[in-house]
């Protein structure tokens, strides 16, 4: 099965629930979350399934996939910066091991895409699914955060990319996490120092 099988499967569904007890529709998707998963794997009928709370992906349906409920026009907090970095060749779990890993495969000439970020969206309006990768995704649903790294809304059109484009979107992304968190933490202390 590939994942248009799959999206086109579970498409067929409209019953999935997504819980309204809170306010904030984040803590709503969170809710619904779990029993999602659930339906998904009996549905496809996957046999590895998450089996604890910060696991790599929320799915294994072919690849490893994260599952994103939201509204059709949100944007929703998709990869870290220390994830984003692993799609790069780069090792590391802070911000000075990740820049040390840069130098090093960039000087190597191992600096490259070795990965890709596979998502499973669930428009919470009419309850259909979208499964994509982060690199086919058009640059207006994909949003840096300097607090939350990359963030993604659900894609009205795909985009096909060269593997040379693709590497150039997640090195793009990578780059302006860096110059953003950077920039907004050298205009704090300036606004600090200088009293502007």
């Amino acid at each position: 099965m590939n994942y248009n099988k799959i999206e086109n499967l579970l498409n067929d569904y409209s019953d999935w629930d997504i819980k309204e007890v809170s306010d904030d529709g984040r803590v709503n998707s969170l809710n619904s979350e779990n029993d999602i998963v659930k339906k998904i794997n009996e549905r496809v009928g996957v046999v590895k399934f998450k089996t604890y709370n910060r696991e790599k992906y929320d799915l294994y349906l072919l690849e490893g996939e994260d599952l994103k409920i939201l509204e059709p026009d949100n944007f929703t907090n998709t990869l870290s910066f220390t994830k984003l970095a692993k799609l790069l060749n780069l090792s590391g779990n802070s911000f000075k091991a990740i820049h040390k890993s840069y130098v090093k495969q960039k000087k190597l000439g191992e600096l490259k895409l070795v990965d890709d970020y596979r998502i499973i969206f669930l428009n919470k309006k009419n309850k259909k699914f979208k499964i994509c990768s982060l690199t086919e995704l058009p640059i207006n649903c994909i949003a840096v955060n300097p607090s939350n790294g990359i963030q993604t809304k659900i894609p009205k059109t795909l985009l096909q990319r060269s593997d040379i484009e693709k590497f150039e979107l997640i090195h793009g992304l990578f780059i302006e996490y860096i110059n953003k968190r950077i920039l907004n933490h050298a205009k704090e202390w300036e606004t600090a120092i200088n009293g502007k």
